[in-house]
């Protein structure tokens, strides 16, 4: 399968209005739930919901300072489009959900420094905490169409001989957070 190419506008307003649906689903769970249920592991194991956002957090404070170093380091011409990259293609289609669900044969490992469970909580509620992040993103996201989304490049969670083309790194982090929102809900469909 080729590598999909995208239009930064048209992949800008889908990354938006996603993430405001994603926000608005955090904040219908704190409403739903008191912290000892969004502290309570899903009865087959896994993380609980509270969990499921340190995990957003810990990947978020990994890779906007990588993307915000990316941006920094290209001083090309924007460009209105790109081309997916052949592993950030790959890892999109990895952890996308598909029809707002997590398939069981879509699990990915994740990396010790990003896994809640191998680090310390932070001191800032993990809601909170995780609507700060997102802002930054989104605000990263507003200006796509200022960078070159093929020719900027991000390092990867894996170290700096992986990079992602900027457009595939900001997708990734997209997808990684739907995907976890809907783990968290899971979670707390588990409890009922």
């Amino acid at each position: 399968m080729p590598n999909k190419r995208y239009i930064n506008s048209e992949l800008r307003e889908t990354i938006l209005s996603e993430t405001k649906q994603l926000k608005e689903d955090i904040r219908k769970l704190l409403k739903n739930y008191n912290e000892d249920q969004l502290n309570q592991k899903p009865k087959d194991g896994g993380w609980s919901a509270f969990e499921c956002l340190q995990h957003l957090n810990l990947t978020y404070r990994s890779y906007l300072p990588n993307i915000h170093k990316g941006i920094s380091r290209y001083n090309g011409p924007s460009a209105p489009d790109y081309k997916s990259g052949l592993l950030g293609d790959r890892m999109i289609r990895a952890m996308a959900p598909s029809s707002g669900e997590v398939p069981a044969d879509k699990k990915v490992k994740t990396f010790k420094k990003i896994n809640p469970d191998d680090q310390p909580k932070f001191d800032t509620n993990p809601v909170e905490l995780f609507m700060q992040y997102t802002d930054d993103f989104e605000a990263i996201v507003n200006k796509m169409e200022d960078y070159n989304l093929g020719k900027t490049h991000v390092t990867s969670l894996a170290g700096p001989l992986i990079r992602f083309k900027l457009g595939d790194a900001l997708q990734i982090v997209h997808v990684h957070n739907k995907r976890h929102i809907i783990q968290a809900k899971n979670a707390l469909n588990d409890l009922i």
